[in-house]
């Protein structure tokens, strides 16, 4: 029963979690910002489209789309094309003849496109009339993630803590200790305390990419030096550091082993250990 209870609560401040970073992080842009971009790849210039340019005043743009509308109005020009001209215009002008569309505008012009509304955003408005950035969506599942590990690492930790305390030998360990606590350290294999080092955003921007970087570095590296061949002088002195002889120590041993082995090649029993394998 705690523990349904518990995740009832771990659920609860997730969700809460959840809609209070989609609402601090998360952009959202309207189907005006969207269209722009359609028009803007069909080669729409809503300067163009109002017979201004871009370093005209909002006076010239307003009398300016006040002359085109009255012209391509639907109740005076009854074809088609102008219809559709008439709702460019009035878009144009909503769009530059506003501080914030007008200068997002401007660098559309200049930038083009960003990338991260080539494939997410520009289609959106079509289907839901509003979308998301698609970085803030993904730093907010982020964020949610990390919190979320952290919160169900914690809760494991302490519940697995308060089981082990009712054991008998944690009783009896407690009770040598005259009831001190403080000098029994718990530590439980899978339920760690979780530290900063294990929270999920540190892991993803931190420490695997420097476990990636390390991998990368000893495959180059260091295996790449393991695969050169070495000479026998070299395995020698290689093998004389690993056993720890000196110089001097080495040549002594190694000028026995030399003697021993034409001891042994002198001997009756390697001449017939030769003999039977050659036969």
């Amino acid at each position: 029963m705690i523990q349904v209870k518990n995740k009832i609560k771990i659920i609860s401040i997730l969700i809460t979690l959840f809609i209070l970073t989609i609402n601090q992080v998360v952009e959202c842009k309207s189907s005006l910002y969207y269209s722009i971009l359609n028009d803007y790849e069909k080669g729409i210039d809503y300067y163009k489209i109002l017979n201004v340019t871009k370093d005209s005043t909002y006076s010239e743009i307003k009398k300016s789309f006040r002359k085109l509308s009255l012209k391509h109005h639907p109740d005076r020009n009854v074809e088609k094309s102008s219809h559709s001209l008439y709702i460019l215009l009035n878009q144009a002008h909503s769009v530059l003849t506003t501080d914030e569309t007008r200068k997002e505008y401007d660098e559309l012009l200049v930038n083009g496109i960003p990338w991260h509304e080539n494939y997410y955003g520009k289609y959106a408005y079509r289907y839901t009339g509003i979308s998301h950035d698609l970085r803030h969506v993904l730093l907010g599942l982020i964020i949610v993630i990390t919190i979320g590990k952290f919160v169900y690492q914690y809760n494991k930790h302490h519940s697995m803590i308060k089981r082990a305390k009712q054991t008998d030998q944690y009783k009896k360990r407690l009770a040598q200790l005259d009831g001190d606590e403080d000098e029994i350290q718990l530590v439980i294999q899978g339920a760690d305390k979780p530290t900063i080092s294990s929270l999920f955003i540190i892991q993803l921007f931190f420490i695997f990419p420097f476990k990636i970087l390390k991998s990368i570095y000893t495959f180059i590296f260091i295996n790449k030096f393991k695969f050169i061949q070495k000479t026998d002088e070299e395995k020698e002195e290689e093998y004389r550091l690993k056993m720890g002889y000196t110089k001097e120590d080495w040549e002594y041993h190694k000028k026995k082993s030399i003697e021993r082995m034409e001891k042994l090649k002198q001997s009756g029993k390697y001449k017939k250990y030769l003999r039977s394998k050659n036969k």
